[in-house]
């Protein structure tokens, strides 16, 4: 469903297991940055558009989150979430980020946004 692009050669990717009958979900992906990328790109998760969208169609993006831990002074992490053509001038219909609280527990995260133009499948991905 998505594939992880790690170009930044400080990050290292790990699924985990979940062991919280609370979550609807038991496996996670666990990316561990050792330091601040050149660029936001740089570290991704990345997916595809299964469906056709349509301009104007209106999207919800929603995934669980955590920070378990942060090198900053501000002991603090962020998360960028885009949905963007598949190539060409990366057109974005959605360009946001959100900060994650540091500790153990997950969080849900909501995005609403309007599709800026029409994409076959395979033709847009969503990025966080």
């Amino acid at each position: 469903m998505f594939s992880v692009n790690p170009n930044f050669s400080l990050t290292t990717k790990q699924e985990i297991i979940i062991d919280d009958s609370s979550l609807p979900f038991n496996r996670a992906l666990r990316l561990h940055t050792f330091g601040m990328p050149a660029n936001t790109y740089s570290t991704q998760l990345v997916m595809r558009n299964q469906v056709p969208v349509k301009k104007d169609d209106n999207i919800l993006v929603s995934f669980y989150a955590r920070a378990v831990s942060t090198d900053t002074e501000k002991n603090e992490a962020y998360v960028g979430v885009v949905f963007e053509q598949a190539g060409g001038n990366y057109d974005k219909s959605l360009n946001n980020s959100v900060n994650l609280e540091v500790g153990i527990d997950w969080k849900k995260y909501y995005m609403s946004f309007s599709s800026i133009a029409n994409y076959n499948i395979d033709e847009a991905s969503t990025i966080i």
